[in-house]
């Protein structure tokens, strides 16, 4: 049997050729892939694109603003209509590849209107804050009003942290973990 054309692999896998303009998948990666996917009992298309792009993001360093609006206009193509926007959107976020200044720039794209990413670039800009500013009644006031558990974990890693903002992570941090790691702090602090 002749090995089918890229443009039917790509085709049965979801890709498009946007895929292959932006170089998160090339010819071998996608034929590798079907080849995978034709012995496999995951016939969910679905899974190799995910895998796919966490791939590509993990063999990258940096990305340039363009390479990542690029990424956030990927689409899918399957059969079944099932898009990962929403999830690309969210490991992109993730990954730590964008500066500080591109995070900035992507707030009001319109391809991270949906709530769940919203919630991820919520908690992934207050994180970048923790690791950047000083701790400063604002900042901190803006991790309470998170209510996030990510965040609250983040502030627990500075060790500026009044005993004033450390009761209030012990008495309402989002977790039970977060409320133990602040009340074992507490206690280790002299008294007042």
């Amino acid at each position: 049997m002749a090995d089918p054309k890229l443009t039917d692999i790509m085709r049965r896998l979801g890709y498009t050729q946007h895929w292959l303009d932006v170089g998160v998948v090339d010819e071998a990666s996608v034929r590798s892939q079907f080849d995978a996917f034709r012995s496999s009992a995951d016939q969910n298309t679905e899974h190799y694109r995910h895998r796919a792009f966490v791939a590509f993001l993990h063999r990258r360093e940096q990305l340039a603003m363009d390479e990542a609006l690029r990424l956030l206009a990927l689409d899918d193509a399957a059969a079944n209509g099932t898009s990962l926007r929403v999830s690309r959107a969210i490991q992109l976020l993730a990954c730590d590849l964008l500066t500080d200044a591109q995070f900035a720039e992507l707030a009001e794209h319109p391809a991270l209107a949906h709530p769940s990413i919203q919630r991820v670039y919520r908690r992934q800009f207050a994180l970048r804050r923790l690791r950047t500013e000083r701790l400063t009644p604002t900042l901190f006031h803006e991790v309470q009003s998170t209510d996030d558990g990510a965040v609250h974990r983040g502030a627990l890693q500075r060790d500026d942290l009044t005993r004033d903002q450390l009761e209030w992570l012990a008495a309402n941090g989002a977790t039970r973990a977060v409320r133990n790691v602040a009340k074992q702090r507490l206690r280790r602090r002299q008294p007042r």
